[in-house]
């Protein structure tokens, strides 16, 4: 699924100044371009969508020129949204580029962009924050994002999934307490100055000795290696399903189908086309509905493929 790509000073445009209710207005053009992304329509929005929103902030935006009349009657086209955002051809080209190079090897942009991941979870071996060893670990900035945290080493600790979803703002950095417990060599690299003060002053509080060298303990898989050991089991089971509608499955279930869900995409996708397929599972899920409703799916891509 690609990204939504708007321009900062969206909200400010003077266009918005005819709209009666500028809060909705924004509300629904952002959620209007959500849906092309998402679907990937090249900005065309069709009028069952349309007919979803108030009718007169709807108007409020034809006039004021945020949406176009497009060549199917009572379907619009969202003004510019091609110059801002990838075409449907285009997304689907470089979807198919990355996959292709994930599957001859190459490495893909989170391998690029954390080359030290593999080596911090050889040596913390479990989650730092509540120890555990049987979820897989993930990356958690010790300094969120948005309050400036960087992506690199000095900023990434492994935690399992549920403390990286509980932990919220807080920015504690859990590898020097675990560190000084197990007796483990955090790397200089690692470390911001902040940090290594604060590792010094508890190894001086807890009088423990300083590791000599780096010492690994007993690997956990992170996400990446798990998915990669129990690839081949789940290659039988979702074989003949496009990646694009297995992706777009999963991004919506946050899980893989099981055998009979499987066994219906497979069906679905025999009869249809594959972006007929993922564009009837992002209906299903827009009106509420869970893509395992494949009645609805196939009835939706029954439709779409008149």
């Amino acid at each position: 699924m690609p990204w939504l790509k708007i321009d900062d000073g969206f909200t400010e445009h003077p266009k918005f100044n005819s709209c009666r209710d500028y809060d909705l207005s924004v509300a629904v053009m952002v959620q209007l371009m959500c849906y092309s992304a998402r679907n990937l329509t090249d900005g065309v929005i069709p009028a069952r969508i349309l007919h979803r929103h108030n009718s007169a902030v709807v108007s409020d935006l034809i006039e004021a020129g945020f949406l176009e009349m497009a060549s199917t009657e009572g379907t619009y086209r969202i003004h510019d949204y091609l110059d801002y955002n990838p075409s449907r051809e285009e997304a689907l080209l470089l979807k198919e580029k990355r996959r292709l190079a994930g599957s001859s090897g190459g490495k893909r942009s989170g391998d690029m962009r954390y080359p030290w991941w593999n080596e911090m979870v050889d040596l913390f071996g479990a989650c730092v924050r509540c120890g555990t060893k049987n979820s897989p670990l993930t990356r958690d900035h010790i300094i969120p994002r948005y309050q400036g945290g960087t992506h690199g080493p000095d900023n990434i600790q492994p935690l399992c999934r549920p403390c990286n979803s509980s932990k919220g703002p807080d920015t504690t950095d859990y590898r020097l307490a675990f560190a000084v417990e197990n007796g483990l060599l955090i790397p200089q690299e690692w470390l911001t100055p902040n940090s290594k003060q604060m590792l010094e002053q508890m190894l001086e509080q807890t009088g423990s000795k300083r590791p000599s060298r780096i010492q690994p303990r007993t690997r956990t898989r992170s996400l990446t290696q798990t998915r990669k050991e129990t690839s081949s089991c789940r290659d039988a089971q979702m074989r003949n399903i496009p990646e694009n509608v297995l992706g777009y499955w999963i991004g919506k279930m946050d899980r893989e189908p099981n055998e009979a869900e499987a066994r219906s995409l497979r069906n679905l996708c025999k009869r249809f086309k594959s972006d007929i397929v993922a564009l009837a599972i992002g209906q299903a899920v827009t009106q509420g509905e869970a893509p395992t409703n494949f009645a609805l799916i196939t009835t939706i891509a029954k439709r779409e493929s008149e």
